[in-house]
């Protein structure tokens, strides 16, 4: 991790964040800028400290193409951008709902975010798995039986899913939906939660839809794949229960005013396939159609 953080750089680069000082009889408090979460009685060095002793392999929540996450505190973790992202994250954005964004910037490559609860959709090994001609019984029996929970949830989950969906995308925000590593999803407290979302491009006009809850959730890129790999007299129940998920989803767009139009999110794909040379991403699509009821 020495590759990644120079400690004294670092401490010199957090000297300047802009944290209010307030001294009591023991230690200095600080506190991020709108944010009551970030908070610590430690000193700069001291919370520097604290982040780097976090980057660590036993620490790791999640990996994508950007970033690794890792723990930090019970309401917080650490973003780490790789160093070939282009991603640019704005602290303090979108604050009407927790959408897992960043509170604190520590250095050009490491954020301090807000945390959701719940756990990460999809297989762990997303992008080694859309690389597979075939995929494992095992793991193709995992995935359907979390689709079969999220099938039963209540519709106000989706109704909140496309609330905050629109939410994002009318702010000029695209839900990162391809991969559906980018939802935690809470079964204790039946929430489907957001934790990646890309700024668009005015020009583009790339815009959100129901098939951006639909294709993130059933994971449309390995979806024929994880059908295949089952075993026959469970392949049904599958689609139903996808099925289900669908018409949960457009219902629920069309309740809180969320497009309903498949043509935005054909563009969409079609774009980030041109962009990243990714010709299966409509491919996958409309094998993902074939099989389902959209």
């Amino acid at each position: 991790m020495n590759s990644i953080i120079n400690c004294n750089q670092n401490i010199n680069i957090l000297k300047s964040a802009p944290f209010e000082i307030k001294h009591n009889s023991d230690a200095i408090q600080f506190y991020a800028t709108n944010s009551v979460a970030f908070r610590s009685i430690h000193n700069r060095q001291s919370v520097l400290e604290n982040i780097i002793k976090c980057i660590k392999k036993e620490n790791l929540i999640g990996e994508g193409r950007n970033s690794k996450v890792y723990k930090y505190t019970d309401n917080l973790v650490i973003k780490v951008l790789k160093s070939n992202s282009t991603n640019k994250i704005i602290v303090n954005e979108l604050p009407e709902y927790n959408l897992g964004q960043a509170i604190h910037k520590v250095q050009d490559n490491i954020y301090i975010l807000r945390k959701l609860e719940g756990f990460q959709h999809g297989f762990e090994d997303w992008v080694k798995v859309t690389k597979m001609l075939s995929i494992p019984q095992e793991k193709a029996q995992k995935f359907a039986k979390q689709i079969h929970k999220i099938s039963k949830m209540p519709n106000e989950t989706f109704d909140e899913f496309a609330k905050i969906t629109k939410y994002i995308g009318d702010n000029g925000y695209k839900n990162d939906s391809i991969n559906p590593n980018n939802l935690l999803i809470d079964y204790d407290k039946q929430q489907i939660n957001i934790i990646d979302y890309i700024k668009t491009n005015p020009n583009l006009q790339l815009k959100n839809c129901y098939l951006d809850m639909v294709c993130n959730i059933l994971d449309y890129i390995n979806f024929e794949k994880i059908y295949r790999a089952l075993p026959k007299e469970e392949q049904k129940s599958f689609i139903e229960d996808a099925n289900v998920i669908i018409k949960r989803c457009y219902n629920s767009a069309q309740k809180e005013g969320l497009s309903t139009d498949k043509s935005s999110f054909e563009e969409f794909i079609s774009f980030v396939g041109n962009v990243f040379n990714i010709g299966s991403l409509m491919e996958n699509y409309t094998t993902f159609v074939n099989l389902v009821s959209l």
